[in-house]
């Protein structure tokens, strides 16, 4: 975070994360199928998330306030479910080679912008607008015996918003009411959402404050569904 003067401050930040799951065996093959056999199962799963931030911050005066942020994340999957090696036939001793299984891909990415105000017309009463504007990366593969390609999905989409609340204290500050619009645009389907929404709260006394919202939201869901008959949907 930097702050250069009285008005503006600067920040940046980065997250970077990653999980690894591993169920992988190597077992040996006694008996009917000779000394020389060897199978691997692969059983490896690794997800994570990559993300990164800039914002600035700028009070242009004592009513005015705005925050401009610029963000990337990415979010990966993979899974690989496979069984290799060989195996000598006892009978003839000829080697079967067996390479057979299953491998998954998952990335999302998110490119976004967004930019948001607050406006203090009085002690009682500020308005907050703004808009924002996303971008998403979608890859999805799953193949099977390294060479069948069952599902190869490649899918973008922009969603773009806007909104405006206006946030009224009345009543020594005991009742808060603000009502908003927000409207969105999502270009899969080139239709345009109108979301109002109202919150509002009341401070009953120093230890009870009634707090109540109701509103009209969407959201912009980015699934891909696979049916597993062993492990149910994914």
């Amino acid at each position: 975070t930097w702050k250069p003067n009285a008005r503006d401050v600067f920040s940046l930040s980065f997250y970077s994360g990653k999980d690894e799951l591993d169920n992988s065996q190597s077992p040996s093959l006694p008996g009917r199928f000779g000394g020389g056999s060897a199978l691997q199962f692969t059983d490896f799963t690794d997800w994570g998330n990559t993300g990164a931030s800039a914002k600035w911050s700028a009070r242009w005066n004592k009513k005015l306030y705005s925050n401009t942020l610029l963000s990337y994340s990415t979010y990966f999957s993979n899974r690989d479910r496979t069984t290799a090696g060989s195996i000598i036939l006892p009978d003839n001793d000829s080697t079967v080679t067996i390479r057979r299984g299953t491998l998954e891909h998952n990335r999302l990415q998110d490119f976004s912008v967004r930019n948001d105000w607050e406006w203090k017309i009085t002690d009682h009463q500020q308005i907050e607008f703004g808009a924002s504007a996303t971008y998403n990366d979608i890859v999805y593969t799953f193949s099977q015996n390294d060479t069948a390609s069952i599902l190869d999905q490649h899918n973008t989409g922009i969603t773009l918003t806007g909104y405006l609340q206006d946030k009224i204290t009345l009543f020594d500050e005991k009742l808060s009411i603000t009502p908003g619009l927000r409207y969105s645009w999502f270009s899969p389907t080139a239709k345009v959402y109108a979301e109002p929404r109202l919150n509002a709260s009341y401070n009953l006394s120093r230890r009870i404050k009634l707090k109540a919202a109701a509103g009209h939201y969407n959201q912009f869901a980015k699934r891909v569904i696979r049916e597993d008959i062993f492990s149910g949907s994914r």
